[in-house]
């Protein structure tokens, strides 16, 4: 997986959430569906079979809700196969639902480590200023 611009995706992953809880409609949630779609890229490889499944994000109705879904583009079908298309209903609701809880405390740790990052960034920038030259 690849992820171009990791605060903006966690953005509008809150955006979205927020939307969707005020129960947007298809539309509106594609529309965030779509610029994810910009920023992140991802595949599945299977070993067993040596074959890379390209993955993108799809806007798919799931309970009385609208979500960008994970979607799977396999050689057999036409088109990307959303996920909960993939797995039983119970995987899928746990799984959802663990991403749902999981991505507010995400987007703080992830604001932690940039922050940290910055900290030895300007300490090492600091300690190569104060070094004696040779």
């Amino acid at each position: 997986m690849k992820v171009a611009d990791c605060q903006k995706v966690m953005l509008l992953q809150s955006e979205m959430a927020t939307a969707r809880r005020n129960y947007a409609d298809q539309k509106t949630i594609d529309a965030y569906t779509q610029q994810l779609n910009e920023l992140v890229s991802a595949t599945i490889t299977c070993k067993g079979v040596n074959q890379e499944i390209p993955m993108r994000l799809v806007t798919t109705k799931f309970g009385v809700d609208w979500w960008s879904m994970p979607s799977f583009n396999f050689a057999d079908e036409n088109g990307y196969v959303p996920m909960t298309e993939l797995l039983d209903a119970q995987s899928v609701q746990y799984g959802i639902n663990i991403i749902d809880h999981a991505a507010e405390p995400m987007q703080q740790a992830i604001i932690v480590v940039r922050q940290l990052a910055q900290a030895l960034q300007k300490l090492q920038a600091a300690f190569l200023q104060t070094k004696p030259a040779e």
